[in-house]
């Protein structure tokens, strides 16, 4: 960190934003939450330049951010994924730092395995 100070004076403070949204937000969030398999991951996406984004405020959430989470995340077996749906405008995520730049997202949402919700 002491290194990326001296140079970050000369980059701008848009760098510091970007550098604690990839690595303390995103990483930091799939190293704390993520399977080994999605862990291991994080090695390739930095040789590869990748850069993620966190997706947890939700608009009529307010200062109850992350604890109100009205998106959804339910598992499709046959599709093998996960499908996103914000039920209405007041789940919509918004101020995602480097949302429009992003490879991948780290999406705070409810999730739904088999007709069951298991929580955000």
């Amino acid at each position: 960190h002491r290194l990326l100070a001296e140079l970050a004076t000369r980059l701008g403070p848009g760098f510091w934003i970007r550098f604690t949204v990839h690595f303390n937000l995103f990483a930091g969030t799939v190293m704390a939450l993520g399977s080994p398999e999605q862990v291991a991951l994080l090695d390739k996406f930095q040789s590869e330049g990748k850069v993620g984004c966190f997706g947890l405020t939700e608009a009529f959430a307010g200062v109850n951010s992350g604890m109100i989470v009205n998106t959804t995340a339910t598992w499709s077996p046959e599709k093998q994924m996960f499908l996103i749906q914000c039920p209405d405008r007041g789940a919509y995520k918004n101020w995602i730092s480097q949302g429009l730049v992003a490879d991948m997202c780290v999406v705070m949402a409810t999730l739904h395995v088999g007709g069951k919700s298991l929580g955000p």
